[in-house]
C-alpha cells in the first residue's frame, strides 16, 4: 500500500508492465497490459480471461473515480493485496 501510494512508483510499475517508458500520462491498462502486470507478480504464470475480465473491470471503475493513474494503482493493489504473488 505504501508503494502504491506514491505516483512515480505506479508509473514505473506500469513502464514496466508495458515494457516502455511512460511519462506523467498514463494510458488506461488494456488486457495484454493486465497480463503483463500480472506476470511480474506471478513468474511464470499467465492470468485466466475471468482474472483479466475483473481486473479490467476494477481498473476501468478506477479510472472512472480518479483518472489513468488510479487505473494503474488500483490494479496493482488488488495484485500486491493477493496472497499468491511473489518476487522473482
Amino acid at each position: 500500500e505504501k508503494i502504491t501510494a506514491i505516483n512515480d512508483a505506479v508509473r514505473f510499475a506500469a513502464a514496466q508492465a508495458m515494457g516502455v517508458p511512460v511519462d506523467s500520462q498514463l494510458p488506461i491498462p488494456l488486457a495484454g497490459d493486465i497480463t503483463a502486470a500480472f506476470e511480474l507478480f506471478y513468474t511464470g504464470r499467465s492470468p485466466s480471461s475471468d482474472v483479466v475480465r475483473s481486473l479490467d473491470s476494477l481498473a476501468r471503475e478506477a479510472q472512472q473515480l480518479g483518472g489513468e493513474i488510479e487505473s494503474w494503482r488500483f490494479l496493482f493493489l488488488a495484485l500486491c493485496i493477493s496472497p499468491g504473488w511473489q518476487i522473482p
